[in-house]
């Protein structure tokens, strides 16, 4: 019965507490995203259209995890030998995340290109990263639908293999996003301008930062 307990914990208890925080960071987004469409009337559609449907994608992402602890909670309850095997709600939260992924970093990309003054060569190494990250989400997708109990280890290289992309991705964007910004910083003599862009370096590296301590978090505790 120990061993069982063990094995819960580690498994759908780690999955049911992942999902709570899940929860409560979706409602952060909510609230983020209803304050920024009462101010951002000035922006353009597109970009008001990719701020709604970014969260949209939030919002199924959450379906997709709640349906998987529902299956694994209720309706295999009791059944052991369901764990190992994905169903096909977690199998298309891969999917959702990586396409939600893959937007957020297009639209760093596409700063880091009107930064730049249009630099494709700077600007292609970031998309490059972006479009490795989205390659190897669609590839895991397939590598779980095949998934079984006994295929569970040659599994495990690859996810860590996408997590270490995911920390070079957000790396390298945030490192870029902050030499450009600090570049512009020092062709300015002006003290407010200056001070904006202060803001904006200190933005750009506590996003980079944030969400390659996300994804080698994941690391560290899937090692």
């Amino acid at each position: 019965m120990l061993a069982v307990a063990t094995m819960l914990d580690n498994t759908l208890g780690a999955l049911l507490i992942g999902t709570l925080v899940a929860a409560c960071l979706h409602g952060l987004t909510t609230l983020q995203t209803y304050i920024y469409f009462s101010r951002s009337r000035e922006d353009s559609t597109l970009l008001r259209s990719l701020v709604a449907f970014l969260w949209i994608l939030d919002t199924v992402h959450i379906v997709l995890i709640s349906h998987t602890v529902y299956t694994y909670t209720i309706i295999d309850f009791g059944n052991f030998a369901a764990l190992p095997k994905p169903v096909w709600s977690m199998v298309a939260q891969v999917i959702v995340m990586g396409v939600s992924d893959a937007m957020v970093r297009g639209i760093f990309c596409h700063r880091i290109y009107l930064l730049s003054d249009r630099n494709c060569v700077l600007c292609g190494i970031n998309v490059f990263l972006s479009i490795i990250m989205l390659c190897q989400n669609i590839y895991l997708c397939t590598k779980e639908l095949e998934l079984d109990t006994g295929s569970f280890s040659t599994f495990v290289p690859l996810f860590y293999a996408n997590m270490s992309t995911g920390v070079a991705a957000d790396a390298v964007i945030a490192t870029t996003m902050t030499w450009l910004l600090m570049r512009e910083k020092s062709n300015m003599n002006f003290r407010r301008t200056n001070h904006v862009i202060h803001t904006l370096v200190l933005y750009s590296v506590s996003t980079g930062a944030f969400a390659t301590m996300v994804f080698l978090g994941c690391l560290i505790s899937c090692s």
